[in-house]
């Protein structure tokens, strides 16, 4: 499952019982704020102190409904950086990835990760070994 499809999954499904309860997310080059990428590095959703300077209409529902996320889910988002100078993971901008800061900020736990180089090509992201590690760590910490 994506992370934006997870994300709405876990504000969704709150409380519902039916479902299972999720403890732990883990988010690879999650497109939160969009596809934007600037061939500079900037994009209108760059980030802020505050939140992303713009919103995609995705991001605003998200971030909408992001005050019935558990205060006891733990999360872990993790960007890619090619460091082409694009500040993305090719297809996804750091900023749109770590726009997820602000939407878990109910989260018992959030941490963020940015892998660079050619492992942090947005394909390549699931087949990092550093990355994977970093998963492990976290699901089974």
């Amino acid at each position: 499952m994506g992370g934006v499809s997870l994300t709405d999954y876990i504000e969704k499904n709150a409380t519902n019982k039916s479902v299972p309860s999720v403890k732990k997310v883990a988010l690879l080059g999650a497109p939160l704020n969009g596809l934007s990428i600037g061939d500079d590095g900037k994009t209108p959703y760059d980030l802020t102190p505050t939140g992303p300077a713009m919103q995609s209409e995705r991001y605003a529902e998200l971030l909408k409904n992001s005050s019935v996320i558990s205060n006891k889910l733990e999360v872990l988002n993790v960007a890619g950086d090619t460091k082409d100078g694009r500040k993305s993971d090719g297809s996804v901008s750091i900023a749109s990835a770590l726009s997820g800061k602000f939407i878990y900020k109910r989260a018992a736990s959030y941490k963020e990760k940015i892998i660079t180089g050619k492992e942090g090509k947005h394909s390549n992201l699931h087949d990092s070994e550093k990355v994977d590690k970093w998963i492990a760590d976290f699901l089974w910490d």
